[in-house]
């Protein structure tokens, strides 16, 4: 699962989190991705804030192979 923080203004994706890289860290929380970029896209320079429900999205990505199954959740600062 690669989870993609994108701005809410620009749309474009500031952050990308891909478990698969070994990040003992774990995924970010929206708070952390804030905190990260000073409260700013880096882009457009909206002010970031923290995802209400209805602004988070999953969508289910299928490969080529049945067998393989990822998913994406996109969340909008």
């Amino acid at each position: 699962m690669v989870v993609l923080y994108m701005c809410k203004k620009c749309k474009r994706i500031i952050y990308a989190w891909n478990p698969v890289k070994g990040d003992s860290r774990g995924m970010p929380s929206p708070s952390d991705i804030i905190r990260m970029f000073n409260g700013k896209c880096p882009y457009c320079e909206k002010p970031l804030e923290k995802p209400k429900l209805d602004d988070i999205k999953i969508y289910r990505i299928y490969n080529e192979l049945a067998i393989e199954k990822g998913r994406i959740a996109v969340e909008v600062l």
